[in-house]
């Protein structure tokens, strides 16, 4: 017996031979999707100069991380832990040669059948940097007493955390401060309801305020971000909001579904179950240009597994004689690769390239990984940005 690596970093059990298959059943996990967003800030101000009023401006970046893992939590009404079940068994006089390979993820979720490719494994990492603003130029001093304003007061706060604070009288440099927000929510969709999504508390700090499922929640900044981001809220109040919120109003979902109604032998383990997938809108709210609209400034269409299954139809020898059936599933659960044929034995089944349901295309880890690789970079390039609006004529 040789074991065929179907999948890299997959748990793969094959059985082969001209022999008998055992009854052996193998249990699997349905998928939940978690997405992790880091949230990139910078707000800077012109320098300042007495008589003149500061300009202050904000730049907001994006990365999101999606992953998904087993469903530990999934009950059913009697109280046991909801999962799949295929059995060895039920290939029996399916295939002529009696070959069958079912792929595993390393945390036990369906993969493939039969099929030379798995699901579509890592993570998808999407990101989006949005500038929003132009570069607006100091205006003359302002005729009778100087008022400060809600800016101006700002501003020193900025000045009091920035790196390089603007001095009085110097026109030369802008004070320039980074703020970042992290957090990972626990996608839920419901046939026929909205969409939430509920904080992960063990890798998400300072939500306790926003437990339970909602569609929308505030960023809350990281530890060492929080000083700099109270003491600018203190001055400018929702103007430093950042908001998670679900865009769409309902689950769209997307499944493969049966054509005819589907026999099953009792006893056979079969059809398949399999979860849905749903495919909900989110998008991200900030106060960037001039801080003084919030705007959207993040958008994505997100896969969502669901606590919902439908039922995939194997085929029968009787209705296809020699029979070949191969599926390999997404990281969601969906549906990726179907074949179904005749053919002389299911080890052409192994090799067979089947029809492909494009269900979802996510980037690979590599993808992720390179992506990655320019955010040592991005507090950089903003505070050049910011920089550059604020105090244009010493930007280079």
């Amino acid at each position: 017996m040789s074991l065929r690596k179907v999948w890299p970093a997959a748990a793969a059990l094959v059985l082969a031979g001209c022999g008998k298959i055992p009854d052996v059943t193998v249990n699997y996990y349905f998928p939940r999707a978690k997405t992790q967003f880091a949230v990139t800030q910078t707000v800077g101000c012109s320098p300042k100069v007495d008589g003149k009023h500061r300009i202050i401006r904000s730049v907001i970046s994006v990365i999101s991380t999606s992953t998904n893992s087993a469903d530990l939590d999934w009950k059913n009404e009697d109280g046991s832990l909801h999962q799949g079940h295929l059995r060895y068994h039920a290939f029996r006089g399916m295939f002529n040669d009696a070959d069958a390979t079912v792929t595993l993820t390393p945390d036990g979720r369906l993969a493939s059948i039969n099929a030379t490719s798995g699901g579509q494994g890592g993570a998808i990492v999407k990101s989006l940097a949005t500038v929003v603003g132009a570069v607006a130029l100091l205006g003359p001093p302002p005729v009778g007493a100087f008022v400060e304003t809600v800016e101006d007061k700002a501003c020193e706060k900025v000045d009091a955390f920035s790196a390089v604070p603007a001095a009085s009288g110097d026109a030369k440099g802008a004070s320039l401060v980074t703020l970042s927000y992290s957090v990972t929510v626990i996608h839920k969709a419901v046939t026929g309801a909205d969409p939430t999504f509920a904080v992960d508390k063990v890798s998400s700090s300072g939500y306790d305020e926003q437990s339970g499922d909602r569609t929308n929640m505030t960023f809350v900044p990281d530890a060492a971000s929080k000083p700099a981001y109270d003491a600018l809220r203190g001055q400018l109040g929702e103007r430093m909001a950042t908001t998670l919120k679900v865009i769409s109003t309902k689950a769209d979902q997307r499944m493969m579904t049966s054509t005819a109604p589907t026999t099953v032998t009792s006893g056979e383990g079969f059809p398949l179950e399999l979860n849905k997938v749903a495919v909900v809108n989110l998008g991200i709210d900030g106060h960037a240009g001039d801080m003084l609209q919030s705007t959207q400034i993040w958008g994505s269409a997100v896969p969502i597994p669901m606590r919902e299954t439908y039922q995939l139809p194997i085929p029968s020898p009787a209705i296809f004689g020699k029979t070949a059936f191969g599926i390999s599933l997404s990281d969601y659960g969906s549906v990726t690769s179907l074949h179904y044929g005749e053919t002389g034995g299911a080890s052409e089944a192994l090799d067979a390239v089947g029809q492909i349901a494009n269900v979802l295309k996510p980037k690979t880890t590599e993808d992720a990984v390179n992506d990655l690789k320019g955010q040592a970079d991005l507090i950089a390039q903003q505070q050049r940005l910011i920089g550059c609006e604020v105090s244009p004529w010493t930007c280079k």
